[in-house]
């Protein structure tokens, strides 16, 4: 669960997405006191003879000894906060803005093409405003035929 949903910070800070990676923070911050990341609590609610949760059990997070989860909540909240506060940053001009996936209009485009000709009965393929750029051999710089 870590990998996913610290994966999921990551990639939401770096396309500058502060709102939906502090929804992400809001997501571990609960996961991190229940024991769905960060499962090293010792003491809960549901406690076996031995002192430990048994397996599959879920525990709260409280300040004690052994227990990390509810350390990694409030650093979690932190991080929240600050997400929220470059949203709203962003949102009034002063961060740079979301950075948009460039890819997402080209592969818009090739389905809408691709549903367009299915539709119509014709064979998908690309026509000739597809071709793509003339290929020049690096070492004489001229052109490669296909």
């Amino acid at each position: 669960m870590n990998a996913l949903i610290i994966t999921a910070i990551f990639s939401d800070l770096i396309d500058h997405r502060y709102w939906r990676a502090a929804a992400f923070c809001f997501v571990a911050i609960w996961f991190s006191m229940f024991g769905v990341m960060h499962s090293n609590n010792l003491q809960g609610h549901s406690i076996g003879g031995d002192g430990r949760a048994q397996r599959g059990e879920v525990t709260w997070a409280k300040r004690a000894p052994g227990n990390e989860g509810w350390r990694f909540a409030i650093a979690y909240s932190v991080v929240c906060a600050g997400l929220i506060a470059s949203h709203f940053l962003q949102k009034a001009g002063l961060t740079d803005p979301v950075i948009e996936d460039k890819h997402a209009a080209a592969l818009e485009k090739t389905i809408s093409k691709a549903s367009d000709a299915s539709n119509s009965g014709k064979d998908f393929s690309f026509g000739s405003d597809d071709v793509p750029p003339e290929v020049k051999d690096m070492s004489t710089g001229h052109a490669i035929s296909a």
